[in-house]
């Protein structure tokens, strides 16, 4: 059986905030992006990124919930169930620092979209990057689609097969944490596409706003 190393990566923008150190560079003045991690095996693997999707053919796929399969909406489910749990108790993010409880995320049904779009899109077209392979990185993915945020970020992940497992991952990632407990963030949107023969099966996204 072949390993998959488990890796994270967060991408967040807030209006009028430079400067932030981590490993993903920063696409222009008021962007910056969160820390990343990896290391274990036999998982997933994950690098926070948008995407307008994809079809199997390449073209654009926006993730409507009337086309969405059923079994993968309830794996959305049990993310938006957990990452709602974990900002009800609050965690420490380690080097992004300790957050206290925060209140629930609700979905937002643009976010909704650009999620499922990204998460069917690496699957079809086989990358792993926040930027996608038409050059569009998360942000302008999120606007073109009509979300106006003053803040917006982005998680994303590969091979896991269930909610907790991806959920879990995030959380033990310092950027991704700091995205999924940031009080500031009220809105999510949550994607999951399954891609067989694709390098890791099981895609996951989540795209963060203000309101």
């Amino acid at each position: 059986m072949r390993a998959i190393s488990y890796r994270v990566l967060a991408l967040l923008f807030v209006t009028g905030l430079t400067g932030c150190g981590s490993e993903i560079p920063e696409r222009n003045t008021g962007r910056s992006s969160g820390g990343s991690s990896g290391g274990s095996s036999s998982g997933g693997s994950d690098t926070g990124s948008t995407d307008t999707g994809s079809t199997d053919t390449g073209s654009a796929d926006t993730g409507v919930a009337d086309s969405w399969p059923a079994s993968w909406t309830r794996l959305e489910a049990d993310v938006l169930a957990g990452v709602n749990a974990a900002r009800a108790r609050g965690a420490n993010c380690d080097s992004e620092g300790v957050f206290g409880p925060a209140p629930a995320l609700s979905l937002n049904p643009i976010l909704v979209g650009t999620a499922r779009a990204l998460s069917k899109d690496m699957g079809n077209r086989n990358f792993f990057d926040h930027t996608d392979p038409d050059g569009l990185d998360p942000f302008q993915r999120m606007e073109a689609a009509g979300y106006n945020g003053g803040a917006m970020g982005e998680n994303i992940a590969a091979g896991y097969s269930t909610g907790a497992e991806v959920v879990a991952g995030w959380l033990a990632s310092d950027g991704h944490c700091r995205n999924i407990m940031d009080p500031d963030f009220g809105v999510i949107g949550i994607g999951y596409a399954s891609v067989p023969g694709s390098e890791y099966t099981h895609y996951w996204t989540q795209n963060f706003g203000d309101r």
